[in-house]
């Protein structure tokens, strides 16, 4: 898991869930919710799987089928891994580019060896932009200020 609270557990596979969230498995942004499969940005909720509600009961049954297809079928990214049950999001699924984390920090690549291994990589554009009026000549009053 990413970005937990102390005050949540057994939260498996998961990234900022947040005030007292317990058994959530590959969720996202939830808040304060319980028995939870896949879901994202649910806030007091539980036994919710792919942020639909379903009683205990129907719960308790689809979690383990969906735990056993994900074993049985696994994702396979664009360079060959293979994510099965158990394994947390990913890297495509990333909203960041390899050079835009602590991972280029401290495990440093090119960007051809990022990109050849699955990762994004960001290219910055170039900014080179020319004020057209300086601080010190912007006028007092918004009233002043021309179209």
């Amino acid at each position: 898991c990413h970005a937990m609270p102390k005050q949540n557990y057994n939260v498996k596979f998961c990234e900022l869930c947040s005030n007292g969230c317990s058994y959530l498995e590959y969720c996202f942004n939830c808040d304060s919710s319980s028995n939870c499969f896949g879901c994202i940005g649910m806030r007091k909720k539980e036994y919710c799987i792919l942020n639909k509600q379903y009683t205990k009961e129907e719960y308790e049954e689809f979690v383990p089928k969906i735990r056993e297809q994900m074993n049985a079928t696994p994702y396979k990214d664009k360079v060959g891994r293979i994510y099965k049950y158990g394994e947390f999001f990913p890297m495509e699924m990333s909203p960041f580019a390899y050079n835009e984390t602590n991972s280029q920090e401290y495990f440093p690549m090119s960007k051809k060896e990022a990109v050849s291994q699955g990762y994004k990589w960001y290219d910055a554009e170039d900014r080179n932009y020319k004020p057209t009026i300086k601080a010190k000549d912007l006028p007092e009053n918004i009233k002043d200020v021309e179209d």
